[in-house]
């Protein structure tokens, strides 16, 4: 396979899991998060001290809060 091939599968892969998001109504949005904020989320209880630098923890710690936070405020 070549690199221009490999690229290509890459890309297909990648748009198939945006076409996705779409269809289930999720949105991707860029969020700069500082000390002060990755200290709350460990403080809330929302992510685990031991994996502040894992982006994917970060990422479901912060779906979780928004998603506590909606449910608080739609009930």
């Amino acid at each position: 396979m070549s690199s221009e091939d490999s690229e290509r599968a890459r890309h297909r892969k990648r748009q198939a899991r945006y076409e996705a998001r779409l269809r289930d109504g999720v949105a991707l949005y860029p969020v700069p998060l500082g000390a002060a904020e990755l200290d709350a989320l460990v403080a809330l209880g929302w992510l685990p001290d031991c994996v502040v630098l894992d982006r994917d923890r970060v990422g479901e710690a912060l779906a979780s809060a928004f998603r506590e936070m909606a449910r608080a405020k739609i009930s």
